[in-house]
């Protein structure tokens, strides 16, 4: 079963797409720098969770391991760096080794929701939304 995701930036669609099963749209920060193993490149997003109603205070945030191949991992290489924020479409994946359950995302695209060329970003914009 395929669903359509649309997303309004100033009552504007911005991006339009069908989703498959077992597909995720994160929004976060880098944790960290992400980091290269060959074709492969992995970084840890940190999520929010938002404020407390009743504290007023940040809840902790959830985090969540990626892993981009190929062009799209060389890219998030070179462009991205820690602290900065990135959208991205993944898919959910869980593996079973020598009795260990691994679970993460592997990302299949990058969201741009500025609609600026992903392949010529040079600075993220830092949206003040997010604590960290």
């Amino acid at each position: 079963m395929q669903k359509t995701i649309k997303i309004f930036e100033d009552d504007k669609i911005i991006y339009e797409r069908n989703l498959s099963v077992n597909t995720v749209l994160l929004k976060g920060r880098m944790s960290k720098n992400p980091t290269s193993f060959g074709e492969t490149v992995h970084f840890t997003l940190e999520i929010s969770n938002g404020k407390d109603s009743n504290t007023n205070e940040w809840r902790k945030p959830t985090y969540a391991d990626c892993t981009a191949f190929g062009d799209l991992g060389s890219k998030i290489l070179r462009l991205y760096k820690e602290r900065d924020e990135i959208f991205i479409l993944c898919k959910f994946y869980s593996n079973v080794k020598d009795g260990k359950t691994y679970k993460g995302f592997t990302v299949r695209e990058v969201i741009n929701i500025k609609n600026e060329d992903f392949s010529q970003i040079d600075e993220l914009n830092n949206d003040d939304d997010i604590p960290f």
